[in-house]
């Protein structure tokens, strides 16, 4: 059996050449590239009418938003995954989008929220957007739970904004590999006004 000759090694040689730029490429890409873990995938219209039955919610409820949680659906692009407690922001903008039973009577979003901890600072700010505007607010380490205001809509989000993310470090030292900002815990819609 005869093995199938190249028609010369220059033209092996050129092969080899290309495949080894093309990977060098690549590689330099991925590794001076934007991490696309961080990047916000926004959903398509489509796959927005497919989540709004998954997104009706009662209102003066809270609704958790971790792993076994039926309400876990509202947490919208740049969440990572839930967890047992709760869902983090992986990126500098995330959203949690809802459609209020009764949309109507909805005044305030209350979220139960903490912020990551970096460094010696107690708090980060973060820019929170409802369907009534946006407000700055200093979110503790330790967790706090913010009411927003929103205006009367079928849809109600709350866009979390963050200026940068950081790893967490756990309370025996150990720091958390992930890039992130704020926790979300739970959520409720609120026929009260915020205070």
């Amino acid at each position: 059996m005869s093995r199938r000759a190249w028609p010369s090694d220059l033209g092996r040689n050129a092969l080899l050449s290309f495949f080894s730029l093309s990977l060098a490429i690549m590689l330099f890409s991925w590794l001076t590239g934007p991490d696309p873990a961080l990047e916000v995938i926004d959903e398509t219209a489509e796959q927005a009418a497919e989540m709004i039955p998954l997104r009706t919610v009662p209102i003066d409820v809270f609704l958790p938003v971790s792993s076994d949680s039926m309400y876990r659906w509202i947490l919208g692009p740049g969440f990572d995954s839930p967890e047992a407690d709760g869902a983090w922001t992986k990126a500098t903008r995330a959203s949690i989008i809802t459609y209020p039973i009764e949309a109507s009577g909805v005044k305030s979003i209350e979220l139960s929220v903490a912020a990551v901890s970096s460094g010696d600072s107690a708090a980060k700010e973060v820019e929170f957007t409802t369907t009534a505007g946006s407000t700055l607010v200093d979110v503790a380490v330790e967790g706090q739970r913010v009411v927003l205001p929103v205006a009367e809509a079928a849809e109600q989000f709350v866009h979390i904004e963050c200026d940068d993310l950081a790893s967490p470090v756990t309370p025996s030292g150990v720091v958390d590999k992930r890039s992130l900002c704020v926790k979300v815990f739970a959520v409720a819609l609120r026929s009260g006004e915020a205070g």
